[in-house]
Order: C-alpha cells, then sequence, then structure tokens
C-alpha cells in the first residue's frame, strides 16, 4: 500500500521535499541575513501552511479560526519563553548573525509531512473531511508550526532593538 501511495504521489511533491530539506539544512548553519530574508522564510512556510488547511478543509471557519489560535499560541509561547540563542544585529550593514538550528528543518519536514499525511489520508477516506476533530487538530498544528517561525523570526528582529538599546561604555 505503502508503495501504490509514494507511485500515485505527483512528481512535485517530492521536487518540494527536496527543496524544503535542503533549505532547512542550510538552516543548521550560522549566517548573515538581511531583514527581508529574515522574514522570508515565515511568510513562505506560513503560506504552505495556510494553503494546506485551504485544499484539505476549504474556506470554512474550523479550520482557520484553529489555524490562527495555533499561530497566536505560538506567538504567545515565544514571548513567555525566549530561546536560547540569540542573533547579533550589524548596525553598519543592518543586518543579522543568526546561529544554526536544526528547529527550522525540524519544523519544515514536519509542515510537510503532516499535509501529506492528511492528504493522503483524505484521499484514502474521504468522509475524514467532516471529522471536525481532524480538521480543528490538523489546522490547529498548522497554525501552530507556522506561528513558531513568524516568532523566531520576531525574535531575530528584536535583537536589534535590544543591541540599540544598550548602553555603550565609555573608552579610558
Amino acid at each position: 500500500m505503502l508503495l501504490e501511495i509514494l507511485n500515485r504521489t505527483p512528481i512535485w511533491v517530492f521536487a518540494l521535499f527536496a527543496v524544503l530539506l535542503s533549505y532547512g539544512l542550510v538552516q543548521t548553519r550560522t549566517r548573515r541575513l538581511g531583514r527581508v530574508r529574515v522574514v522570508l522564510l515565515p511568510v513562505i512556510m506560513m503560506s504552505l501552511s495556510i494553503f494546506g488547511v485551504a485544499s484539505a478543509f476549504g474556506f470554512n471557519a474550523l479550520p482557520f479560526l484553529s489555524w490562527f489560535a495555533g499561530v497566536g499560541l505560538a506567538i504567545s509561547a515565544g514571548y513567555r519563553h525566549r530561546p536560547s540563542w540569540q542573533a547579533t544585529h550589524d548596525a553598519v550593514t543592518d543586518s543579522f548573525i543568526v546561529p544554526g538550528s536544526w528547529i527550522p528543518l525540524a519544523l519544515m519536514m514536519a509542515i510537510f509531512l503532516a499535509r501529506y499525511v492528511i492528504t493522503v489520508s483524505l484521499a484514502l477516506d474521504p468522509a475524514l473531511a467532516g471529522s471536525s476533530a481532524l480538521i480543528g487538530g490538523a489546522s490547529l498544528l498548522y497554525g501552530t508550526m507556522s506561528g513558531v517561525f513568524l516568532s523566531r523570526a520576531r525574535h531575530i528582529l528584536a535583537s536589534a532593538a535590544v543591541q540599540e538599546a544598550r548602553p555603550v561604555e565609555a573608552t579610558p
């Protein structure tokens, strides 16, 4: 059955997996990013996530409210629990030195795999599309994972304000 599912999977799904995997691996290394690139990953991942909700469950209130609730939960958790890593801001180039992390790769793979499993499940049993528990739970999961990307970007961008607010030490 697994081989048949993989055989029926469109080629573009494997290409998307390869792109997400390679981009996720880039996230594991320390790199310098401009403001646009800091925001680009959350925008892309949130777009994929909300598209997954719309394509799987349609344009109804429950999936979208659940998705937004998940984003809100992740952002709220991000405010309360500051990550252990800190980006540094280079004021001269207005760029950020972002330490590598495996978390973005894990989240990208989780969003991709969740969407894949849900899509396959719905194809195998279309009646699942009417399950409020599946719709709400999957949408909440998509939103939470997307919100983590947004929260991470907020922390990176906030590092500039934190560093600019620090008093400059006088040199003797």
